[in-house]
């Protein structure tokens, strides 16, 4: 707390979806809006720094990297999602399809300006 004007400090965060579609998903989501807004701003500036990040890359970091970034694209970062190209090998060895996380490099300045407050990048 600012203790000099008596007012919350600043927190940045990113919003995230308001509704789920059960009781208790809406009640984890309620008590945990926090931790996912931050979970938004982790991801959000790991991409602006040129990571391609898939699910299995990012499950300690972010969470459910699918549903922080629908979060990002609903607050209108154009967060992009692209299957990887399987080699061979691992088609061979029946590995599920691997989507990829990523911002276009020409988006990444309009988006480190609008959100800047909150990057610190």
């Amino acid at each position: 707390m600012n203790t000099l004007f008596n007012q919350p400090e600043y927190v940045p965060t990113i919003p995230v979806h308001t509704n789920e579609n059960n009781r208790e998903s809406e009640a984890h989501l309620n008590s945990n809006r926090e931790k996912f807004s931050g979970k938004c701003l982790l991801l959000l500036q790991r991409l602006c720094n040129g990571e391609r990040l898939t699910f299995a890359e990012n499950v300690f970091s972010i969470g459910d990297l699918r549903r922080r970034s629908k979060d990002l694209i609903e607050n209108g970062i154009p967060v992009q999602r692209e299957f990887k190209i399987l080699t061979e090998e691992e088609m061979a060895k029946r590995v599920a399809p691997i989507k990829i996380y990523y911002l276009k490099t020409e988006d990444v300045p309009k988006i480190r300006e609008k959100y800047a407050k909150i990057l610190q990048l």
